[in-house]
């Protein structure tokens, strides 16, 4: 259940943030939490980096990712957009996931297969106009959502290896995900890519500080605290321009894409919540 309320929360927090600020000082707590995302993620990914170090066959096909984003990110959304969603899917999916465990690792496949594909059909639903190709099919789209929803749900009640109390958790979060995305389908609702985003890291700021043992939750929490407040005063809200000079919202919305396809493309490789498969297709 308390995935479900991260979830919730999260949603709240943006709806409240998206509605009440002007879209100029949205934009700009945007993405002052999303850098301070970007500087923890590396942080808290410091063990697998080391393991990770003087590793040949992990150093090239990194660089290439690397450099083939810097010319993506001229694409803009289309390229980064679709690159995140799938981010995005398999986060929520193994966050979810991540205190369920199982006798047989395998017995959870299906669920996850079938989680991360309604995850990412619902996302491209949800950002139906900012990305023409799943406008044009949104049919399409729509319906392999709902398809991959009822077999992620049947997948959750015939597995034999979860609890009746994970069954029960797991299902009311894709309840919750599914009526965010029909209300904003049905509403036709034109929903912003970075807001989409701002969901997501709200989600990754709220999980950890609940997630981690009290004195560890502090300090991330002091953490991003202290970093969204650096990060925000270098942002056209704030007028310091004789103290602190500001980058203007055009270069901060290039700087957050180019920086997101980094981040994403480094968290496959580092992060200990996508499985060792994943992390795999990293090594030459």
């Amino acid at each position: 259940m308390q995935y479900t309320v991260y979830r919730l929360t999260s949603f709240f927090f943006l709806l409240v943030s998206f509605v009440l600020l002007s879209h100029e000082l949205f934009f700009d707590l945007y993405v002052s939490v999303l850098f301070s995302h970007y500087i923890l993620a590396v942080t808290y990914s410091g063990g697998q980096l080391k393991k990770l170090n003087g590793d040949k066959r992990y150093y090239i096909p990194l660089v290439i990712l690397i450099l083939l984003g810097t010319v993506i990110t001229q694409w803009t959304y289309p390229a980064i957009g679709v690159y995140f969603g799938i981010h995005y899917a398999l986060s929520e999916t193994y966050m979810v996931l991540k205190g369920i465990h199982a006798p047989n690792p395998y017995s959870f496949s299906k669920i996850i297969a079938t989680r991360f594909l309604f995850g990412l059909f619902s996302y491209l639903v949800i950002l139906r106009y900012q990305l023409d190709f799943v406008d044009l099919y949104i049919d399409y789209f729509f319906g392999l959502a709902l398809l991959f929803f009822v077999a992620s749900f049947i997948c959750v009640l015939v597995n034999k290896d979860m609890s009746s109390e994970n069954k029960k958790n797991l299902i009311i979060f894709e309840i919750v995900g599914l009526m965010i995305m029909l209300a904003l389908f049905f509403y036709s609702a034109n929903v912003p890519f970075y807001v989409l985003v701002f969901y997501h890291i709200t989600m990754w700021l709220i999980f950890p500080a609940h997630t981690l043992p009290r004195n560890m939750s502090i300090r991330y929490l002091l953490y991003n605290g202290v970093l969204i407040t650096l990060f925000f005063i270098l942002t056209p809200s704030v007028e310091l321009h004789d103290l602190v000079p500001s980058l203007s919202r055009d270069s901060w919305m290039v700087l957050s894409i180019l920086f997101g396809y980094v981040h994403i493309t480094i968290s496959f490789a580092l992060s200990a919540m996508n499985p060792q498969y994943i992390r795999r297709w990293f090594y030459a």
